[in-house]
């Protein structure tokens, strides 16, 4: 069992732990040996055959001697079953005449019992294969855990979470079992209930597990789609931000940011390669554009102000209905006749408006 506490990182490159029963960092992959009372680094198991702990120190030499040891025990064993083989064939085979093996055994400590000399090597023989089997089992277990670069101990790890979820599942099956029985019943369904009871026997053609792992594939569906709109979501609400930051800074702190832009060196072509600003990029040109379309609209506005307001020379024009003289005081004053009477009106115009007043 070993202590693990919050991750640090001294050296900022290899990952460290803190161990609180050795109160120190230890690398990640450490573990603190209760047999050794003490933390190994990149600990695989405790050999109670070694009578200590394998780590990264000691792991090649532990490797090196699982290989000699199958090696010899394979070797003995084949030589053992060579001898057993060709005894029995010379002492009991078709001819029966003896031979070189039987004489061996025959003259073995001097006892003259071949017979039971064969027995013995049949016994060590036994005892090679079962050992030559163990050590095999465990050579090609190591060899799969550095195929899969792992510890013994990652291997544990993982073996026991296999069977927690496969006892989940199997908790799963069963309750749902029960209530699919249960409501079979309640529909007086007799097949589907005989159907759900041999489930139990024929795994493939269990309703039950097939509705389980039915509700586990909608259940990874969801999650995705969750975090599919999760990621968008956190992207529109990036965007915005970047969005309201530039619209509060206004169009110069824009150009300022253009400007630290340009001088920092990055580049169009480095910015469209990211994923991540093409977004913001959109929003910054956007922004752009609004600022030139209201300054336009407003220079606009502006002028025709100017246009429909003055002459030109900055003084108002009067327009009056009838009268094609300009009606400017300036101009009335200096058109204005000298004496107080007023001009005389022509007679056409009189007798005109004369005319005008009797209709």
């Amino acid at each position: 069992a070993g202590g693990t506490g919050e991750e640090a990182d001294d050296d900022g490159n290899d990952p460290t732990k803190y161990c609180w029963v050795c109160q120190t960092n230890v690398h990640d992959k450490s573990m603190h040996c209760k047999f050794c009372d003490k933390c190994v680094s990149r600990f695989d198991h405790h050999c109670m055959w070694l009578n200590t702990c394998v780590g990264s120190a000691n792991y090649r030499y532990f490797f090196r001697t699982v290989v000699a040891t199958f090696c010899f025990v394979t070797v003995d064993a084949a030589c053992l079953a060579g001898i057993v083989i060709a005894y029995f064939v010379q002492a009991y085979g078709p001819n029966g005449a003896g031979g070189a093996q039987v004489d061996r055994m025959r003259d073995w400590m001097g006892a003259d019992l071949p017979l039971v000399n064969a027995i013995v090597n049949v016994v060590f023989l036994v005892i090679n294969l079962g050992s030559a089997f163990l050590i095999g089992q465990l050579f090609f277990f190591h060899i799969n855990l550095q195929r899969e670069d792992i510890t013994t101990y990652e291997y544990i790890v993982r073996e026991n979470q296999k069977k927690r979820e496969k006892n989940k599942d199997a908790k799963a099956v069963r309750s749902k079992r029960i209530v699919m029985i249960r409501a079979a019943q309640n529909r007086r369904d007799k097949g589907m209930v005989r159907k759900l009871q041999m489930g139990r026997l024929c795994v493939p053609c269990d309703p039950a597990r097939q509705a389980v792992q039915e509700d586990k594939k909608r259940e990874a569906e969801e999650k995705a789609r969750r975090e599919q709109e999760q990621a968008q979501q956190d992207q529109v609400r990036e965007v915005s931000r970047y969005s309201s930051s530039s619209s509060e800074a206004g169009e110069g702190g824009f150009q300022e940011e253009q400007d630290v832009k340009q001088g920092s060196g990055v580049s169009e072509s480095d910015q469209q390669a990211c994923d991540v600003c093409a977004p913001l990029q959109e929003a910054m040109a956007a922004r752009q554009s609004d600022l030139e379309a209201s300054a336009k609209e407003t220079g606009e506005q502006k002028k025709e102000t100017n246009g429909t307001g003055s002459n030109g020379n900055g003084e108002p024009q009067f327009l009056s209905v009838g009268v094609t003289e300009c009606t400017h005081p300036s101009a009335s004053a200096a058109s204005a006749p000298t004496d107080k009477h007023p001009p005389a009106v022509p007679e056409t115009v009189a007798n005109g408006n004369a005319g005008a007043g009797h209709t």
